[in-house]
């Protein structure tokens, strides 16, 4: 009886350790993306700006009497552009996709915090204080996976990468020594 216990037990941890491995790569994959649409915000406003800049110069070219032929169409051509970037820009709605998916990050990391807990507290917790954490932990999970915002490959590749060869939500234990106050450092 016992021996089923402990291995019940046993693939009891393996589930939250498996829960726990797919959080993360979640809350990376959407911090990976809100990374990705940032970047595109920002390039597509200074696209915005160097059109608007480049049409300005046009129409002023036009005023002064400039070639008056190669500067409207120059003028009419960025001015065009720039229209088109700018609808694009207000149709994608990229700030509020870079908010939902921090929004999303945020929520994932407080779930993937309290499965840590969870296997930190695991030998110490009953099989039925495991299960009830796991099912609300589970449930909690849903309901974020329900409401959130899709990502993409590429977003899932860089957080890929990030996790397999970065190791980029780890710590060693000399980088996590160096972060501790001096009084809570491990000496060697």
């Amino acid at each position: 009886m016992e021996t089923n216990s402990q291995q019940y037990k046993e693939v009891l941890k393996m589930q939250i350790e498996e829960s726990y491995g797919k959080i993360v790569y979640s809350y990376t994959v959407h911090l990976k993306c809100a990374d990705l649409l940032r970047r595109k915000n920002n390039i597509l406003k200074w696209i915005l700006i160097i059109f608007s800049a480049v049409s300005t110069c046009g129409l002023l070219g036009v005023i002064l009497q400039w070639n008056t032929t190669v500067l409207s169409i120059v003028t009419a051509f960025f001015t065009t552009l720039s229209l088109v970037f700018s609808t694009y820009s207000k149709s994608a709605n990229l700030e509020n996709q870079i908010l939902a998916h921090r929004e999303t990050a945020n929520q994932l990391w407080r779930i993937r915090e309290e499965y840590l807990s969870l296997l930190t507290d695991f030998s110490n917790l009953t099989e039925i204080n495991i299960c009830e954490k796991r099912d609300e932990l589970m449930n909690r999970t849903a309901n974020i996976y329900e409401r959130e915002p899709f990502t993409d490959s590429r977003s899932y590749k860089k957080a890929q990468i990030a996790l397999k060869n970065k190791e980029e939500q780890y710590f060693s234990t000399e980088e996590l020594n160096k972060m501790l106050p001096e009084h809570l450092r491990i000496k060697k």
